[in-house]
């Protein structure tokens, strides 16, 4: 049998299994490698990403608000004076061009009862590369207003304009990159032709990219880039079954377009893609570029850059031959929208994610990833008895969740101990990470040291077993969506 060996725990965790969950996958694996370098290219993307209503008083109402690029729109209703409605409203840079607000211009249609602020930005301000600016909007019914009109409703139109900061630029990162692949066909079907060429979706077998426009052993091609330039080409020819194998090539390498929905999505006879030489790195929106890709059986995006992806919904819906997905190089900082990323992936064994949480040294834990995470723990300890008799004053484990070296708990759980008897304590609960700098610990709550041991296997409620596991914890993703 298991001995009965002591390890002694004051406050961080010893033995320590972390698992990583996503959305939807079934298993996960840490033998996957990563690859690839990408290229820098000047890209300009600066536009709202998020409107929250963030605080309202009296009976004021949010009847909607609404934005797109640099513009929101808010309407409401204020019915009493002191009404008030407050908004934050995300502005980000997702390029990798300094941007500077140039204008800021905002119209009130409502009574001259109802008034508005602006705060948290003002003319002149630099967002940098990769940086979110939060803006305070404020509509409110003036508090000193003597008159209540009869309509009380009103709409804010507000636009921000927004120029590249030129100082201490070098000159050739003040161009946008133009060259490039062009969007997908929306929603494209089986027989849809690929990227408006004379083949079928699903006729495609095989595809690999290039950093040149000289590939041999290819005769035929056609022009996929956004300008209709011919700077970037997809060459086809047919293998021995009568299917045909792509080449999309560019020199230097495949320039992506921002939008990649629905890139590949079926391409139900799909078996191999090459990936390496695709450029990725201005990239925002990636949802359902894999879906129905049936035949596929591994998928190595080690050199995807996402650190502007906010969407990758159905990303990998119905793949469901996929047995392994290589995501180790992936960080999503800007990921707002994850549902369905896996769904109908029935054959997946291998997901590396580990990049999405960092076990520190000294066994605290890093969130990679801003967003909201469920946290699973599971240990398994026990107290020495106080006296001869039990004490619920003191026979007890409490362990919790808390941001390190803070007051800070999110997530507890606590069990009576009788006879010394090594036991499972189960905590989960949900946290909203802001801070990717922050670290976390779990933390002897109880005024007594406890001790870690593996319980009988008669009490252990679940068919699994795994000897040793004295700590457990479990951390699923849940995204961003309304962060």
């Amino acid at each position: 049998m298991r001995s009965k060996k002591k390890k002694n725990i004051m406050i961080i965790v010893l033995c320590f299994v972390l698992l990583l969950m996503g959305v939807g996958y079934a298993a996960l694996s840490q033998r996957l490698t990563i690859g690839g370098t990408a290229k820098m290219q000047g890209v300009w993307d600066v536009r709202i990403t998020n409107i929250q209503l963030s605080r309202k008083t009296g009976l004021a109402k949010d009847n909607s608000h609404k934005y797109e690029n640099l513009s929101a729109s808010f309407q409401t209703e204020t019915l009493a004076p002191g009404d008030m409605l407050e908004y934050t409203v995300s502005v980000s840079n997702r390029g990798n061009i300094d941007a500077k607000v140039s204008e800021i211009n905002a119209t009130l249609d409502g009574p001259e009862a109802i008034k508005y602020t602006v705060e948290g930005i003002k003319k002149g301000d630099i967002i940098k590369e990769g940086v979110t600016k939060e803006v305070i909007i404020t509509i409110k019914f003036d508090e000193n207003a003597t008159v209540i009109p009869s309509n009380k409703t009103s709409t804010l139109n507000i636009n921000f304009t927004c120029i590249q900061n030129t100082q201490n630029v070098p000159t050739e990162n003040l161009t946008v990159y133009k060259t490039r692949m062009k969007k997908a066909e929306n929603s494209p079907s089986e027989t849809t032709n690929f990227f408006d060429g004379p083949i079928a979706r699903n006729k495609i077998k095989k595809i690999t990219f290039y950093d040149t426009l000289n590939v041999e052993g290819y005769s035929n091609n056609f022009d996929i880039s956004e300008d209709s330039s011919g700077k970037v080409l997809a060459w086809y020819k047919t293998d021995s079954t009568g299917y045909y194998e792509l080449a999309i090539g560019q020199d230097g390498g495949v320039i992506a377009n921002p939008n990649m929905s629905f890139y590949f999505a079926k391409m139900s006879v799909l078996e191999e893609i090459n990936l390496e030489k695709l450029d990725t790195f201005g990239v925002a929106e990636m949802q359902n570029m894999f879906e129905n890709c049936k035949n596929l059986k591994e998928l190595d995006l080690s050199s995807f850059d996402t650190k502007r992806v906010y969407n990758m919904a159905n990303m990998f819906l119905n793949c469901s031959s996929v047995k392994s997905i290589n995501l180790k190089s992936f960080r999503t900082p800007s990921l707002t929208l994850i549902p369905n990323m896996f769904s109908g992936c029935s054959s997946l064994v291998e997901l590396d994610l580990t990049n999405l949480v960092t076990l520190k040294d000294d066994n605290s834990l890093q969130f990679n990833i801003e967003g909201y995470y469920k946290i699973t723990f599971v240990i398994s300890a026990y107290v020495p008895k106080a006296g001869a008799t039990f004490n619920p004053k003191t026979d007890f484990v409490s362990v919790g969740f808390r941001l390190a070296d803070t007051d800070n708990i999110y997530i507890g759980a606590s069990k009576w101990i009788n006879n010394e008897t090594a036991t499972q304590i189960v905590g989960h609960g949900i946290i909203a990470v802001e801070n990717t700098s922050n670290l976390y610990e779990l933390i002897n709550l109880s005024n007594r040291t406890i001790y870690l041991n593996s319980p009988d296997i008669k009490d252990i409620g679940s068919e699994s077993y795994f000897t040793n596991s004295f700590i457990t914890v479990i951390i699923d993703y849940l995204g961003r969506q309304g962060f």
